[in-house]
């Protein structure tokens, strides 16, 4: 390129899928001077790629135009070609349903079909993965299920940090609201040595950041920030690079991104940082009540539950998880005694110490049951209202 005396009439164009990989000699004025990140189309995009393929290339299916209004909706991240793809799926499984060719009419199902055998492009290279999990997945806390409930549904982001001890279903609860509404599904594991982040700068920090927000409404989990963003007392390096350029998101959230962020103690993080989130829940020990429920959902109906609990009331809902994952890959009986000798000697969380840190950090459950406790005691409310104060 430094070479060419004249380039009257000539456009260069150099396109990539990786521009991480392109050495930054070739990303200077009088090189590649501009750079244009071609996204994802939106839904009235997707809509309008959809109609175009539907009706007006040439083959013999009949695509009715609310079930195209359906697969835009679902189809965050799909590109022209991805979208192309899940038509031709369809299109697949319309003849295997009907061999003999008798009906060309796409239905439905095909393209549920068909949604489940495609993934977009734009998530390949990212840390993705499909939501299997609902609210109604997770034992207990319900408190913490209905604020963050109410924040997803205002629909327009939220900033949300879960912390408290180990295996208490913090890095359940993105995904599970995530599967709840039907949104993408971003992770993000600061400790994790494989991830792309880890040594990373802040422009690529960035671009994960951009294409979240194309790829709206999306649920963005910082799972174990606290490998990602400086800690108190820390000086220099990378990730108090990391850490402004991340508070400056959370300071203006993007439109349709829920960002959580899980973290065992937030209170080793800046205190800068922890008070960008607005909504700071606070994930203890279960109760006695909700270990029996995680119990109800893991072992044998003749089981009872308060059996377990009464032989060992100081686990984490991992804990109740995982002996119930052992009795079944070790092929062991499944019965009381069994679950009994597995759990009586597990050690149980030391939760005295995040007393301090709750205080430092704040609880927005404690808040919100403390308000619910007290809306339904005001002698001032009618019954009509404390049954509104509870919805």
């Amino acid at each position: 390129m430094d070479g060419v005396e004249s380039n009257n009439g000539i456009f260069v164009f150099g396109m990539t899928n990786k521009p991480d990989k392109i050495d930054n000699a070739l990303r200077r004025p009088g090189r590649f001077s501009k750079e244009i990140e071609v996204m994802p189309p939106d839904k009235k995009g997707r809509e309008k790629i959809l109609e175009i393929h539907a009706y007006e290339k040439d083959h013999q299916f009949k695509v009715n135009r609310e079930d195209l209004d359906y697969i835009a909706s679902r189809t965050f991240g799909y590109t022209g070609a991805d979208l192309r793809g899940l038509l031709d799926e369809a299109f697949t499984y319309c003849i295997l349903r009907d061999p003999k060719g008798e009906s060309t009419e796409v239905t439905r199902e095909d393209f549920d079909k068909a949604l489940k055998k495609t993934k977009p492009s734009a998530l390949r290279d990212m840390p993705f993965r499909e939501p299997k999990k609902k609210l109604s997945d997770i034992g207990g806390y319900e408190s913490h299920k209905e604020i963050v409930r109410r924040v997803v549904e205002k629909g327009n982001g939220g900033l949300i940090l879960l912390y408290g001890p180990p295996g208490t279903g913090k890095s359940l609860m993105p995904e599970a609201i995530a599967g709840e509404m039907g949104y993408n599904l971003i992770e993000i594991h600061g400790n994790d040595p494989e991830t792309s982040l880890v040594g990373a700068t802040k422009d690529k920090l960035k671009r994960m950041i951009e294409r979240a927000k194309n790829l709206a409404p999306c649920v963005l989990n910082f799972d174990e920030i606290g490998g990602l963003v400086a800690k108190k007392h820390w000086t220099g390096g990378t990730k108090e690079g990391h850490t402004g350029y991340l508070q400056s998101v959370l300071n203006n959230p993007p439109e349709g991104v829920y960002i959580f962020a899980t973290e065992n103690r937030p209170d080793e993080l800046l205190d800068t940082f922890v008070q960008r989130f607005p909504h700071r829940l606070y994930f203890g020990m279960p109760t006695p009540e909700e270990q029996a429920e995680i119990w109800r959902r893991n072992i044998p109906r003749e089981i009872d539950p308060r059996e377990l609990v009464g032989a060992n009331d100081k686990l984490s809902g991992r804990n109740i998880v995982h002996t119930a994952l052992l009795v079944k890959d070790y092929g062991l009986e499944p019965t009381a005694e069994v679950y009994r000798h597995l759990i009586e000697n597990i050690k149980p969380v030391d939760e005295e110490s995040y007393k301090a840190v709750r205080e430092e950090v704040g609880d927005s459950v404690r808040d919100y049951d403390n308000v619910r406790r007290f809306l339904d005691k005001s002698p001032e409310k009618t019954g009509e209202e404390k049954q509104n104060a509870k919805n």
